[in-house]
This record gives structure tokens, sequence and C-alpha cells, in this order.
């Protein structure tokens, strides 16, 4: 089994956009970017939210129909949070509006401090991210894939485990039971530990 600890890289978009929001409270400082654009003949606006000192909170892609979020803005989308679209379409309308971002230099791309830990277990590619790694209020984000032979896709099922206290809590995408999941989420953790690259400090899952 292989196993692989990296620092992710995220987006957000820079003040160039339509217009800045600076939402000021004891510290730190809120900034939230806003830009619109036409796909396919429909409006959208990505929203993209960023803390100073702080990953990136999300990019939120918000049409007539639905809104998506890239929670960790690692270009993924992650779940639709409000209508039925596809999250395949919504990852289409995601990936055209960072091309035009792109093209107009209006897009940043900075080091994050969430950091992931991945490994494969009973055919499954695992990967746990930590969200805010080295602050009180970490949580992890656990992505279980499989290969779908008869459409050759990597099917991703993804789960939120909100407190890092290696309790699953939420299902964000997939068709997994909860129940299933955490008994993977279960082997992933005590291989990690059994390698040395997690731990668990007062009942906390952390990544070394």
């Amino acid at each position: 089994m292989k196993t692989r600890k990296t620092f992710k890289k995220s987006i957000f978009l820079i003040s160039m956009l339509t217009y800045t929001i600076l939402l000021f409270s004891c510290s730190p400082k809120l900034q939230i970017f806003k830009y619109s654009f036409i796909y396919n003949g429909k409006s959208y606006t990505i929203k993209s939210s960023n803390q100073s000192g702080k990953s990136g909170i999300g990019n939120q892609i918000i049409g007539e129909d639905f809104i998506a979020i890239d929670i960790d803005q690692d270009r993924i989308i992650d779940k639709i949070s409000k209508g039925e679209t596809n999250i395949d379409y919504a990852q289409e309308v995601y990936d055209y509006c960072l091309q035009l971002l792109e093209k107009s230099g209006k897009l940043k791309v900075k080091d994050s401090d969430i950091k992931r830990y991945h490994t494969t277990i009973d055919n499954y590619s695992c990967t746990i991210k930590f969200f805010n790694p080295n602050d009180t209020t970490v949580f992890t984000e656990f992505n279980l894939s499989t290969i779908q032979p008869f459409y050759n896709k990597n099917l991703t099922n993804i789960y939120l485990d909100k407190n890092a206290d290696t309790k699953l809590d939420e299902i964000l995408q997939g068709t997994i039971p909860l129940k299933k999941a955490q008994k993977e989420y279960e082997k992933v953790i005590q291989e990690g530990v059994k390698n040395r690259k997690l731990k668990l400090k007062n009942g906390i899952l952390m990544i070394r």
C-alpha cells in the first residue's frame, strides 16, 4: 500500500474582480470576492471567500437553479448545496469560469495549510484532508474513491468529520452509506497511525 502526505495549493479570486466586500470583526479579516459570467446562455456568479491567516473558506458557483461549492479551493466541486443539478455539470461550469479568470489574470494560487493523507485500502483510493491542521478548529474530509469498470470512471464519495474525532458526521457526496464509509475511515486511520503518518491526541485525529 502506498501512502503519501502532501501540501495542497488553493485558489482564490483577487481584488481585480467585479467588487470586493471587506467584513471587519475583531480579527482576522474576511475577504469576499465575486465575479459574474455567462455559460451556455445562462448567468452565473463565482463567490470566493478567504480569511487572512487561514486556509481558504471556499469557492461557490451560484446559478439560477443551483449552488455548488469547492470547499477547499482545489478546483474540484465537492457538493451541490442547493438545487438538483448534476455535479459533473457544475464542475464543467466551474472549469469554464476558472479558465476565464486565468486568461484575464484574475486568479491567484496560494499555498494552503490544508494537509492530506492518502492510501489504498480494500480497492478504494482513500484520502483524509485536514483543514486548519494547526488550529483548534481542525476538521477533516474523507474521500473514498473506486473505479467503476463499466464506465471506466472514478467515483468519489465525500464525508465530513466535523470535529476530527474519527467519527464521520455527514455525507457530502456519493452513494456509499455512512456506516460503510466509517469502517473504511477507521481502517485508514489505523494504518496511518501504525505508519506514524497520523496520530491521535486527546481523541483528535492529527497528521504528523
